[in-house]
């Protein structure tokens, strides 16, 4: 997949829910009025009205959590240089690379430090820095967050095969930002 089709796939996927969502929710909206006032059942016109609202709490949520990912890895790309040289003395790790966040940079390392005792793959800020992050976050932060990103590496190569037969593309059978530089 070229890199404009993988950029402009956000933004296209964004307008279409935007569309759906202009057209389906005021008829949700009307229907769930009408059945309610038909069934007398104003008790569960509020209380669809309440979950509603509650899921776009939820969304919102959502939505900042993925923000901050997308944030880290920005930050990850930019300075993970910088995050690399005072966390740790290894050169060859996943700090700098695009698509992993910082916190599964260090979780690569804190994995390898827990596995290889005799090696020393975190220096004394790494070990505060992956502690903090597991005290602001939840605990083991930096290793959870190595395993999902190897768990979405596992399902993107997984799923490589779900090419579309119409397109010739070669470079269309990898949907992850990996594949963009």
């Amino acid at each position: 997949m070229n890199k404009i089709k993988i950029i402009l796939r956000g933004p296209i996927f964004l307008i279409a829910a935007m569309l759906l969502g202009i057209i389906v929710i005021p008829i949700w909206f009307i229907y769930t009025l009408g059945k309610n006032i038909v069934e007398f059942k104003w008790g569960s016109f509020f209380k669809n009205i309440w979950n509603f609202i509650i899921e776009i709490l939820y969304v919102i949520s959502w939505m900042c959590e993925r923000l901050a990912v997308g944030i880290d890895i920005l930050g990850n790309v930019a300075a993970g240089e910088l995050v690399e040289d005072c966390v740790t003395t290894v050169e060859d790790t996943l700090y700098g690379k695009h698509g992993i966040t910082l916190s599964a940079s260090t979780g690569d390392l804190e994995i390898k430090e827990n596995t290889y005792r005799n090696n020393k793959y975190l220096n004394k800020f790494g070990l505060i820095f992956t502690k903090t992050l597991s005290k602001v976050f939840e605990k083991n932060h930096s290793i959870l967050a190595y395993k999902y990103y190897r768990l979405n590496q596992k399902l993107i190569d997984e799923t490589k095969y779900l090419k579309d037969d119409d397109d010739d593309d070669d470079d269309d059978d990898d949907y992850s930002w990996n594949n963009i530089w």
